[in-house]
């Protein structure tokens, strides 16, 4: 005898509160049916929004074309992307001896509507950073992060004073390239 303590869910979908008394329902495809759905409910509720998020996130870097270019003080970082409304494209470096998990974030880009594409000018150390290898990485970030970054560069125009910071959180995997300093 099956006892139901809730009404069904929806047209189709079996309930899965049900109490089972006095029966080898248990074993049956309706209960197995239930408990993958129940698991795929909790496992959903487990994952990170940022992992849907990707799918609507295409983000491309263009040039540097490869890991390996040598770069002077500053370059020009151009790509494409497609990016929902609600995320912000941004570019962060790094000299990567000695500053393995702290970002200099170089500013957000602006992706052209029309043509998808960006370009960003960034600055690759002082002049005793020659010969060190510089990381680049183009991330996408939600408007909490955006609003960090935009008071970290607010605060280096207001004092001088540029220490890096740690990478924030992403809605999508960052894009990474690196690059060799050789003049200043």
């Amino acid at each position: 005898m099956v006892r139901s303590l809730g009404p069904v869910v929806g047209a189709g979908i079996p309930n899965c509160f049900a109490q089972v008394t006095g029966t080898v329902y248990s074993m049956t495809r309706r209960f197995w049916y239930c408990r993958i759905l129940v698991a795929a409910v909790i496992w959903l509720g487990a994952v990170p929004t940022s992992v849907f998020a990707q799918a609507d996130i295409k983000v491309k870097v263009i040039a540097p074309s490869a890991d390996g270019q040598e770069v002077g003080r500053r370059a020009n970082i151009k790509g494409t992307a497609v990016i929902p409304q609600d995320n912000f494209l941004w570019i962060l470096v790094h000299r990567i001896r000695g500053f393995e998990d702290r970002w200099w974030p170089q500013g957000e880009v602006t992706v052209n509507a029309k043509s998808s594409t960006w370009i960003k000018n960034v600055r690759f150390g002082e002049k005793r950073d020659i010969g060190y290898q510089f990381e680049i990485a183009v991330i996408t970030v939600g408007k909490t992060e955006h609003e960090l970054l935009n008071r970290f560069l607010f605060f280096v125009k207001q004092t001088g004073r540029s220490d890096p910071i740690m990478m924030p959180s992403t809605t999508s995997p960052p894009k990474y390239r690196i690059v060799k300093k050789v003049r200043h």
